[in-house]
């Protein structure tokens, strides 16, 4: 038995060093155990030792702490005491914090945190963290009396009963060795340990490890970044390489160092001779020369945005597989990044994309999509107390949820949700009037509304509900689901007031699932319930009640630790954070995020830290900084590194991370060209498709598939037989939109998707409009009327409703008594008649008819009245062309036309006026009538009155023609589409718009005498 190590540059040296052991020694029936660096070293170990050996079996990975936990339980079998882990001993600390002797010994310490028990925990956290350290390196000294910490270890790590810490393995391990029956038995159970890779041994596992080699063979097998004899100085070595320094200090105590050297690198590219510095720690120890620059082998990129990165990562691995001659594939690419989370959407998009035919799989990503269980636990536990709709509504959009309660239609929930006016809150007040904003009576609208098959008022137990019917079908057993869904949740965030027990936010978190989550067969949450359920244990040492936002902080540490390992390496490239590949071998190494935020940790130590001025101690930095040279010699042929070097919002120039910052001075000095290559915002960039910059391209590019004009063989010719007036009316309203709806089907939501979470403050314009519009007919109640609109949201609530109301009722007081008197006229009536042009029905009816007076009421200011007036002089051609002579009255708000009997045109100018516009229309459902009434109303009467003088021609042109092809705004989506994407040639879209449209003005302005 004893303690061998073995250090090389070489990881294939090493490895096959391993190899060679494994072979040598292990037993059939015994496992062998290897201690490395992470899990995408174990996956890359077991197949290179398959490789070598022909079969890798029986072999068992370990972290350091669980290897030290299994030699204290080989030795001490039914008598040792159970090891308290990080979680233990940061409630352990919770408990101390929270005691009223720790507040009166260390008043100032228990100032930071008072009565704030989510301070209390995340200082516990903290504290929890240092004391693992404090294990590994200064147990004496935190029995001595010093600060406030030394209370705090004292209390905690001194547990009584069934639990010890780590710190005393050492004195129960020396003792038992003692035993020759517990040393024979612990040499029987581990014959051999090997360590593999990892640098973050501490001297407590070294001084661990060298008790045991006395019944154990211990094999060390270490990188080296530098040849053995290397001494002159590279500044990015003496920057990167501490970690390594000091833990080569500490393992040479153990014994000699037998170092395994491998073949010289071969200098034909400039990574090998940017490698053979590091390895030879000396300054341009290579001659580089001009074809170095432009071999490739060596890619810094500086992008935009993370999606950037991402695209032009793509882009830059098609070409590199593609040139290989089938010498690079995607297993023999490794793709790193310090922060997987933020990067795996981005990879998902463009490497799942159709267009990219490369295998990937992502390792190192917290389960946060929304198929995830992870998710949909941290959504649930993040619901808002003011039971916000949107927020629970988009619950219902996780699969998970949705698949525990059977919705099938989540869109029509939605659409319920707002017609029900159901924003925030349980059940609100009567006082204030929020109660018809709140859950509970918009679900009894709704479901009440689907019972009684009625939308008029009914009254239960004292409340008066307006119903709503809109539920049919399989929608009404999602309105059901819906009603059990809102009670689950109330019954989940209620129960999360006050303060619970550990065991009790288990029970807590148990019912969660078990309500929301599906999952019949415990598949996603067995493992996670099972950690969880160490609660019950904590429970005992935390005697205090926790709030909710304490065991919620919990529970988002514990999902955050649970990172989707299981698919390092498992298919094509491997995308995965830096600490799993740890010297890993491969022929394209990428780095991604290389920037100047987030890539390297920041020094921010914790002040109280007792370790942090001891020469041995490593900070976050410098541990990263490590990675970053580990990552650089475990590349074989290709080195890719990207950041994001432009900002977004300014194009300022950004630096990358210090540790790349080095790199690309080094590289420049010694290669005379700075190597970073600047790529645009966009990836449709035209830059990509100029020959002229070689080093910009893009296999992400196509060329756009050319466009045929709508109505020209897009779609299949309409034979208009017959046309309602309505339908007549809006093509000279809106052509564009009546086009692309009616024909192409195309429709944009001017309703926004998102629920809103407060009640209605403020009302917009359409809001007006329709509050304005239904009081010109209203003739109950003011109060009973404002209350009604209060209830659907198109006022605002109690006062601020009532003074909005009195307000919008004040502006149209003149249209309303011009109404009033018009109604006094006689019954009211509806003219209806029909019309046959050639071959075409034109039918249509004529409202708000009293007696021989017909009224049309405009509720809009005057600057919009355009598209009403074009609708009434239709409506008014209908009534004369139909032999049907009324008074007509335009009331609007300050603009009151009445037409007598006998004005405007005869019946056949009527009729004629009619067919044309009939033609006009027949060509508006085949392609997009040329005529617009998007122009001021100032303009159209313009045009109307205007001659053919080739000065107003050209002033009215480029008036239309401002209004087609605005380069600033469109005058609605409609048009927007129609231009941009090319279905209109603009000169003859603009020709046939004002030849039309002045026709139609000419017309209006003439008989409405405007």
């Amino acid at each position: 038995m004893g303690l061998k190590i073995y250090a090389s540059s070489s990881v294939e040296l090493l490895a096959k060093k391993l190899a060679d052991s494994v072979k040598e020694e292990q037993q059939i029936f015994v496992p062998e155990y290897i201690v490395a660096a992470g899990a995408g070293v174990n996956n890359w170990l077991k197949i290179f030792l398959a490789e070598e050996n022909g079969i890798a079996a029986n072999l068992v990975f370990k972290k350091q702490d669980d290897l030290m936990r299994m030699v204290y339980k080989v030795l001490y079998k039914d008598d040792r005491k159970e090891l308290m882990d990080q979680e233990y001993v940061k409630w352990k600390i919770y408990q101390v914090l929270g005691s009223q002797e720790f507040s009166v010994t260390n008043p100032n310490t228990f100032k930071y945190y008072g009565e704030d028990s989510l301070k209390r925990y995340g200082l516990s956290d903290k504290l929890a963290l240092l004391f693992q350290n404090y294990q590994y390196h200064i147990p004496n000294e935190m029995e001595e009396d010093g600060d406030w910490q030394n209370d705090v270890w004292r209390q905690s790590m001194n547990a009584e009963n069934e639990f010890i810490g780590l710190h005393e393995i050492n004195e129960l391990i020396t003792t038992a060795l003692l035993d020759e029956e517990k040393k024979k038995k612990l040499g029987d159970v581990l014959p051999h340990i090997h360590v593999y890779l990892g640098m973050d041994f501490t001297l407590f596992h070294l001084m661990v490890y060298q008790l045991i080699s006395e019944v154990v063979n211990i094999r060390f097998y270490l990188f080296d970044g530098l040849l053995d004899g290397a001494s002159a100085s590279n500044p990015l070595v003496n920057n990167w390489n501490k970690a390594s320094e000091i833990a080569l200090e500490w393992i040479r105590e153990l014994g000699e160092i037998e170092y395994l050297v491998p073949a010289s690198l071969v200098l034909d590219s400039l990574l090998h001779k940017f490698q053979n510095d590091l390895f030879l720690n000396q300054i341009d120890s290579s001659a580089y020369t001009q074809n170095d620059i432009v071999d490739g082998s060596i890619v810094i990129n500086s992008c935009y945005t993370e999606v950037r990165e991402v695209e032009v990562l793509c882009n830059f691995l098609i070409k590199t597989i593609s040139e290989s001659n089938g010498e690079i594939g995607a297993r023999d690419i490794l793709v790193v990044t310090s922060d997987v989370d933020k990067y795996a959407p981005a990879i998902h998009g463009v490497f799942g994309s159709k267009k990219v035919k490369l295998p990937y799989s992502i390792s190192d990503a917290v389960h946060t999509s929304s198929e995830s269980v992870y998710a949909t636990l941290l959504s649930l536990l993040n619901v808002n107390e003011r039971f916000k709709a949107e927020e629970i509504v988009q619950l219902l959009e996780l699969p998970l949820i949705r698949d525990q309660f059977k919705i099938e239609d989540v869109s029509f929930i939605r659409h319920m949700l707002k017609t029900a006016n159901i924003r925030c809150g349980d059940t609100g007040s009567a006082d204030n009037e929020t109660n018809f904003v709140s859950w509970k009576h918009g679900l009894n609208r709704l479901v009440y509304g689907f019972c009684m098959g009625d939308e008029s008022y009914f009254e239960k137990h004292g409340a008066r509900y307006l119903l709503v019917d809109q539920a049919e079908g399989s929608n009404y057993a999602d309105l059901m689901r819906l009603n059990s869904f809102f009670n689950k949740i109330e019954v989940l965030i209620l129960s999360r007031q006050g303060t619970k027990t550990l065991s009790g936010w288990y029970d807590y978190f148990i019912v969660l699932v078990e309500l929301f989550i599906h999952d019949p067969n415990g598949e996603h949450l067995g493992y996670f319930c099972e950690q969880l359920g160490s609660l019950n244990i904590y429970s005992e040492v935390v005697q205090d009640e926790v709030t909710f936002s304490v065991f919620k902080g919990y529970i988002e540490e514990l999902i955050g630790s649970e990172t989707n390992r299981s698919n390092y390496a498992s298919k094509g490239i491997t995308f995965c954070g830096m600490h799993q590949n740890r010297n890993v071998p491969y022929k394209v190494v990428c780095m991604l995020g290389v920037n100047l935020n987030g890539f390297l940790a920041e020094n921010a130590e914790i002040h109280f830290n007792l370790l942090k001025d001891r020469e041995y101690y490593l900070t976050s930095k410098e541990k990263d900084k490590f990675l970053f040279f580990q990552t650089i010699l475990s590349c074989k042929d290709r080195l890719y590194i990207s950041y994001i070097g432009k900002s977004t919002k300014d194009n300022s120039e950004i630096p990358p991370a210090s540790v790349l910052d080095e790199l690309i001075d080094y590289l420049e000095v010694n290669t005379g060209v700075e190597l970073v290559q600047e790529h645009p915002l966009h990836g449709h960039s035209s830059d990509y498709l100029d020959p002229q910059i070689p080093e910009l391209y893009s296999y992400l590019l196509s060329e756009p598939a050319p466009v045929q004009a709508v109505g020209l063989g897009g779609t299949q010719p309409i034979d208009v037989t017959e046309i309602d007036l309505d339908d007549l009316i809006k093509v000279f309203q809106d052509p564009a939109k009546e086009y692309l709806n009616k024909v192409l089907g195309i429709y944009y939501g001017e309703e926004s998707e998102v629920i809103g979470d407060t009640e209605l403050f403020e009302q917009d314009n359409l809001q007006n409009w329709l509050v304005k519009n239904e009081f010109i007919y209203q003739d109950a109640d003011l109060e009973a009327w404002r209350l009604k609109l209060s209830e659907v949201g198109m006022i605002q609530l109690a006062s601020l409703g009532e003074l909005s109301l009195e307000s919008e009722i004040e502006s149209i007081s003149e249209v309303k008594s011009t109404f009033t008197q018009a109604k006094l006229l006689g019954e009211l009536e509806m003219k209806t008649g029909q019309l046959i042009f050639g071959d075409v029905l034109l039918k249509g009816r004529v409202d708000h008819v009293y007696g021989s007076t017909g009224i049309y009421n405009v509720v809009s200011s005057e600057n919009r009245h355009a598209k009403y007036l074009a609708a009434f002089y239709i409506k008014w051609l209908f009534l004369k062309a139909t032999g049907q002579n009324l008074k007509f009255i335009f009331n609007g708000l300050k603009r009151n036309i009445e037409l007598e009997v006998n004005d405007g045109p005869t019946t056949e100018q009527a009729l004629k006026q009619l067919n044309a516009l009939v033609e006009l229309y027949k060509t508006g459902v085949n392609e997009p009538l040329g005529y617009t009434i998007q122009l001021p109303l100032n303009e159209l009467i313009v045009l109307g009155k205007s001659g053919s003088g080739e000065y107003e021609e050209a002033y009215l042109r480029s008036k239309i023609l401002k209004h087609v092809n605005n380069e600033k705004a469109f005058p609605s989506k409609y048009y927007e589409m129609l231009v941009t994407e090319n279905y209109l040639e603009n000169e003859n879209y603009v020709t046939a718009t004002l030849t039309n449209t002045r026709a139609l003005w000419k017309e209006i302005v003439k008989w409405l005498k405007l």
